[in-house]
């Protein structure tokens, strides 16, 4: 253990509230010294990774291919993320990824007999998998974006006042405009994409502004381009969500 956080760890029992105070603050303090966090095209930057480093790649199943920025940024230091410990060790540096939908890291691990381990954590008790959808009839197959498809998907909704989230092309999009208009013109639409108004005091776009609020009638939320990546929803409206892409990767599928 690192001698300098010895003398945090021997007050952590301390009954003095404002001691305690103190103590986190002085945590806080001395992790923000040691804790880098690096964010998209941050990785182009030099950064220097020292012996001892604890590298933690978080949403790992994201821009993991070949060529992308995290791939890139580890092969500029001497590192590799297909389970060779020899440049770790080397350098004297600990690497973790962490993800709810590592199915190609996974894939890899046991093709290719990578030497890596493997730490499973159970899901909380509000979680639904692919599992659970198969057995309660949740998923709808399909090869296209039809009428019948889209008269099927309403059908199953009703006449029930949510959201229908699908994650298109606007291309697709139009097509699946034509026919809702045909078949049920009462339902709504929202475009939710980069020229989506954007939070106030933020410079973050969240699809939550829409789905904290129940609409009034059946409303489809298209979400496109960048915008289809990860988030924590709000699903308490969700009706159904709906993947319109005919090549998806699996990990981005499941997300």
């Amino acid at each position: 253990m690192d001698s300098s956080f010895r003398p945090y760890l021997d007050n952590l029992y301390s009954e003095d509230k404002g001691k305690i105070l103190q103590i986190d603050r002085d945590v806080g303090k001395f992790l923000n010294t040691r804790i880098k966090i690096l964010f998209g095209t941050e990785l182009k930057k030099n950064i220097d990774i020292k012996e001892g480093t604890l590298i933690i790649l978080e949403e790992s199943h994201t821009a993991q291919s070949k060529g992308q920025l995290p791939d890139i940024f580890l092969q500029s230091k001497g590192l590799t993320f297909n389970g060779n410990n020899q440049h770790l060790e080397y350098n004297k540096v600990f690497m973790l990824s962490v993800s709810a939908t590592p199915y190609s890291e996974l894939i890899n691990i046991y093709t290719r007999e990578q030497n890596k381990f493997i730490v499973m954590l159970e899901s909380g008790d509000g979680y639904r998998g692919f599992q659970y959808q198969l057995d309660n009839n949740c998923l709808i197959p399909f090869n296209s974006v039809t009428d019948k498809l889209i008269k099927t998907m309403i059908d199953d909704v009703g006449k029930k006042k949510g959201f229908i989230i699908a994650r298109s092309t606007s291309k697709i999009e139009e097509n699946i405009k034509r026919c809702v208009e045909n078949y049920r013109p009462d339902i709504d639409f929202i475009t939710f994409d980069q020229n989506s108004k954007k939070l106030e005091d933020s410079d973050e776009l969240s699809i939550n502004m829409h789905l904290n609020i129940k609409p009034d009638r059946l409303t489809i939320i298209f979400i496109k381009g960048k915008c289809r990546m990860g988030q924590n929803l709000n699903k308490t409206h969700i009706l159904a969500v709906m993947e319109t892409s005919a090549t998806t990767k699996t990990d981005t599928l499941a997300q």
